[in-house]
């Protein structure tokens, strides 16, 4: 499975995406099925239908017209592919389209290599299937959301689904990022989702301190350092109190996911 192409580890694998998407295409074998993401971009199909052309492979992708998003309440994501539906535990449209390659590699093993698997287990699968930091709902009312979005492309998927939900610009953000991350492009793509922004340090080496993404965040969105991970937290649930916000999010970088999730657990049963 080749999930979408994106510009990650552009040190290892290169600075374009077809050059990502050829390292990735290595996945690719003779006699494998190769179930590919629905919208990938198009500098990445090149490599991948060239490793398949050569391995004489056939590629499946999830038909976009398939894939139905049906209405739920906020961050609810029902989906129907193909009639297979579930009420998935990851909000974003993006997460339906991951839904429907699932359900594409289960009829391929099915199809290929002769598993059993049942429709119930496939839509089981699709309900229970869950990973934290994933736009995490930890609270409701108010919002606690938690996104372990290290990259562009999270933070642009993070922010689609907030603005989907109707959450855009009100809410409150603790954030902590990464040096060697596009962090420009990710506070750009997270600005409008944000009143104001508790900038922290992640328990990394790589880390920017919560000054210098201070100061960096400042040229797009109103944003304050905080000495600690459980300090930024305590700072942005009061101000979304104190200004009839709709909640907080936590994000930027899966280590400060690792830091904050404990904190925000006991948060949630207050």
């Amino acid at each position: 499975a080749i999930t979408k192409i994106g510009y990650d580890h552009t040190e290892i694998l290169g600075d374009t995406l077809d050059k990502i998407a050829a390292e990735k295409a290595g996945i690719i074998k003779e006699g494998c099925a190769v179930v590919n993401y629905p919208e990938q971009p198009a500098e990445a199909m090149g490599p991948i239908l060239g490793a398949a052309a050569e391995t004489n492979t056939v590629i499946i992708t999830p038909e976009m017209d398939d894939i139905r998003l049906l209405r739920g309440k906020r961050l609810e994501n029902r989906i129907d592919y193909g009639g297979y539906k579930a009420n998935l535990q990851f909000p974003g449209a993006h997460q339906a389209n991951h839904a429907a390659m699932a359900v594409e590699i289960a009829l391929a093993l099915w199809r290929e290599y002769h598993y059993e698997i049942p429709d119930e287990a496939i839509e089981t699968g699709l309900r229970d299937a869950k990973m934290p930091a994933r736009i995490e709902v930890m609270r409701r009312h108010p919002l606690l959301l938690l996104d372990g979005c290290h990259n562009a492309d999270g933070t642009a998927a993070l922010a689609a689904t907030l603005k989907e939900a109707g959450y855009d610009g009100n809410l409150v953000a603790v954030l902590g990022l990464l040096k060697d991350k596009d962090h420009s492009k990710m506070l750009e793509n997270l600005a409008p989702c944000f009143e104001k922004v508790f900038t922290v340090t992640p328990d990394s080496p790589r880390a920017m301190t919560a000054e210098e993404l201070e100061e960096e965040a400042k040229y797009h969105m109103d944003a304050e350092a905080a000495p600690s991970v459980a300090k930024a937290i305590r700072l942005a649930v009061d101000y979304a109190d104190e200004n009839n916000l709709a909640g907080v999010v936590v994000c930027g970088s899966l280590y400060l996911a690792a830091q904050a999730r404990p904190l925000l657990l006991k948060e949630a049963e207050k």
